[in-house]
């Protein structure tokens, strides 16, 4: 793997610096209640370097993006690493209940926009979408390792199982946002999740 040389890696950090104190500051005060000028403050940046790294506070949702799937990337590796490991369909549940506090973390508000922004933006779109995705390719690989297992059933496409898998994800996500973002969002969506783990199981006569 080739290095980054000392300049790019410093613009490297610089952009995850912007990037973090943008996300903490979000996650205190609101998406639209943080102006650019907060954000370069709080990581000690001018402006201008602000607009080197991101067009408007928006693109920042580009980088939202793939810090997603190293989040989602190393809560699969802990998953499979433990010594008393759960089945692919338990940590397959995990992943979606995971997903769902990700993005409660940092508010209904900041999920809002972030779907908003993905919808009307091709290349966030892409990003979120892309089939190419670390996230994608955990679930996909979680998918079929179960099936494999006698713990999903056969009669069902793996990529018709894996589409439906996203869908219950967004929806517990923007459900949970229409109607206010203030429940504790594994409990909001406890009954939603089990319906489609239980839809997917190989079914009994």
């Amino acid at each position: 793997m080739r290095k980054l040389n000392k300049r790019k890696l410093q613009a490297q950090e610089t952009r995850q610096l912007i990037y973090n104190q943008a996300t903490r500051l979000i996650r205190e005060k609101g998406f639209y209640n943080v102006s650019i000028e907060d954000i370069t403050s709080a990581a000690d940046v001018s402006i201008g370097t602000f607009y080197y790294y991101f067009q408007n506070k928006d693109d920042l949702l580009l980088l939202w993006a793939d810090n997603l799937d190293q989040h989602y990337s190393d809560y699969y590796e802990g998953e499979i690493e433990k010594p008393n490991r759960k089945n692919a369909l338990e940590i397959l549940e995990g992943m979606l209940n995971f997903s769902l506090e990700i993005y409660s973390d940092l508010g209904a508000e900041f999920a809002t926009v972030s779907y908003s922004y993905i919808m009307r933006n091709k290349q966030a779109n892409e990003r979120y979408a892309g089939s190419y995705r670390v996230y994608r390719r955990i679930i996909r690989s979680l998918i079929h390792e179960a099936q494999e297992q006698g713990l999903i059933r056969k009669d069902m496409q793996l990529e018709s199982i894996v589409q439906n898998f996203y869908k219950v994800a967004r929806g517990g996500i923007m459900d949970w946002c229409i109607n206010g973002g203030d429940k504790d969002i594994k409990e909001f969506s406890s009954d939603f999740i089990r319906c489609f783990i239980d839809g997917i199981k190989p079914q009994t006569t």
